[in-house]
Parts: C-alpha cells; sequence; structure tokens
C-alpha cells in the first residue's frame, strides 16, 4: 500500500554544492595556508602566532581569488566547473578579496615593518603573475606566461610569507631554520604549481602557454617532480639535521613520500582531474595534522 523510496541524488547535490564552495572560493586552500603558518612555526620552534596565521589565511584567500579573476580566459578552458562557480559569485568573491588584504595589512601592521613587508609578498607577486606589464616587444607579456619563470614566482610568493610571518608576528630573530622552512615550503610551491599544469597541459598546449609540462611532456615532466621532490627534501633534512626532534624529521621525510605518490599517479586524465584539488593542496592540511601530532607525542 505504501511504499517507501530512498534517493541520495539531494545528498549528493548537497555534498558537490559544499565541496564546490570549499574549493571554488579558494576557503580550502585558506585553511590548508593555516596549517603552513602552524607547521612553519614549529619547525623553527617559534610560538605558534594567531596573527600570522590570520594573515596567511586572508592573504591566500584574497590572492587566489584575485587570480581567478584576471585568469578567466584559461579557467573557462581548463577548470570550466570553477569558472561557472567564479562567474557566479564573481562580485562577491572580487570584493571580499579586496577587504581580506586590507584587514591583512592591518593585522600586518600591528606586528611591525617585517610583518607588513612579508605580507606584501604573494600581492606583489600575483600583480606581476598576472597583468600584462611587460613590453610589447617582448615575447611574452605576464611572467606566468615565461616558461619557468611563473613556478619559480609561485614558490617564492608562498615560501617568503609563511617562513618569515611567525618570526616577525612574535619578535623571533631570522634564523638558519627560516631559510630552511622557506626553501621547504618553495619546493613544496613550486612542484605543486607544476602538477597542476599537468592538469591543465592539453588546455594549455591548445592556447599556447609553454608550460614546464607543454615543453617536455608529462612523463618527463613527471622525472623531473620526482628528482627535485626527493632531493630536494633530502637537502631540507640534511639542513636542518640535529635541529629537530626525530618525529618531527620522520613527518618531513613521509610527506615527501606521500607527495611522490601523487606525482607518480596524476597524468592529468579527466578520470582523477577533481583530485588534484583535494589532494595536492591538501598535503599542507596532512602535514599540519602530522606535525602536531608529533609534537604533543614529543611532549
Amino acid at each position: 500500500m505504501f511504499t517507501f523510496e530512498h534517493t541520495h541524488q539531494t545528498i549528493d547535490l548537497n555534498i558537490q554544492a559544499m565541496m564546490d564552495y570549499l574549493l571554488y572560493s579558494s576557503l580550502f586552500l585558506s585553511l590548508a595556508a593555516v596549517s603552513k603558518a602552524y607547521v612553519s612555526s614549529v619547525l623553527q620552534a617559534m610560538p605558534v602566532s594567531v596573527g600570522a596565521c590570520l594573515i596567511m589565511f586572508l592573504v591566500t584567500f584574497s590572492v587566489y581569488n584575485m587570480n581567478r579573476k584576471t585568469d578567466e580566459s584559461e579557467d573557462a578552458i581548463n577548470h570550466s566547473r570553477r569558472f561557472a562557480f567564479t562567474q557566479k559569485y564573481a562580485d562577491v568573491l572580487w570584493y571580499s578579496s579586496l577587504a581580506g588584504y586590507a584587514v591583512a595589512f592591518l593585522v600586518a601592521g600591528y606586528y611591525g615593518p617585517w610583518a607588513l613587508l612579508a605580507t606584501a609578498v604573494p600581492l606583489a607577486s600575483g600583480v606581476l603573475y598576472s597583468i600584462p606589464f611587460l613590453p610589447k616587444e617582448c615575447r611574452y607579456r605576464r611572467l606566468k606566461d615565461v616558461p619557468l619563470v611563473k613556478n619559480l614566482l609561485i614558490g617564492l610568493a608562498w615560501a617568503v610569507p609563511v617562513a618569515c610571518l611567525p618570526a616577525a608576528c612574535t619578535g623571533t630573530p631570522f634564523g638558519m631554520m627560516t631559510v630552511v622552512v622557506g626553501l621547504f615550503f618553495f619546493l613544496l610551491s613550486f612542484i605543486n604549481s607544476t602538477v597542476f599544469d599537468i592538469r591543465d597541459v592539453a588546455g594549455d598546449a591548445g592556447t599556447g602557454v609553454k608550460t614546464i609540462p607543454v615543453m617536455l611532456g608529462i612523463r618527463k615532466t613527471k622525472i623531473l617532480l620526482s628528482f627535485l621532490n626527493l632531493a630536494g627534501i633530502a637537502v631540507v633534512l640534511w639542513l636542518c639535521r640535529g635541529a629537530l626532534p626525530f618525529l618531527e624529521t620522520l613527518v618531513i621525510a613521509a610527506l615527501a613520500l606521500y607527495v611522490q605518490g601523487y606525482i607518480v599517479f596524476f597524468d592529468g586524465s579527466e578520470l582523477n582531474r577533481i583530485l588534484y584539488d583535494l589532494v595536492a593542496d591538501g598535503q599542507n592540511l596532512l602535514l599540519g595534522g602530522m606535525m602536531y601530532l608529533a609534537v604533543i607525542c614529543v611532549v
């Protein structure tokens, strides 16, 4: 007489909508940036600064949403779902990005000139990255179009604030570990940006953008990234020998294996495109979680 039907379509749609908001609004990246600030503080043996974490959250949210505004033509080809989301909420994302960076500067100003300088680095890099400022006589107008320069710029843009803000916000002198942490996060950012170029290789090749995977091909790019990951982490571990507890050193080594896993696994195919944001960008949340466990175990 009565029939009961259970459908999970509505639930699936709600979950998908939540994932869209989390990923395409850059909130996921912003939370990962907080995790990076925490890890940086732990590795440098500094107090965890709420200010540094807040600045990293706001700066990441702002820069990525601003960048997506300037990269709409590429996104329309390479990431149509994200493009549709950012178009739908264009005004909200743009104005909240401007407001977010303004608040980040106010917070940084409270901590002094070094914090202000570190906070300004991603914005300056974002402008140089996205705005066509090079002379018309040059082959390229934007730095993001220059092969390799784009990935180097992204690495520096995020390595500098992550390494320097914990010290600037706690009044702790910069030291050797500040350099080591900067190298560590530069390496991760460079690899990640190139991994995402693998994801977008078809669209980039079609629009004439000369990324590393477009020039070398996916197989050679993965070999290059594997070398950078394993050799780079080996250098980081050598530089911080004796400065870190064993468990914290083990966390860094474990992350290198995790990164190597997705370098090998990701090949730009449509099957695993949606995993890029969660797995590659999620490495920083995983790193923060593992480092927290290492800290409480040592205590």
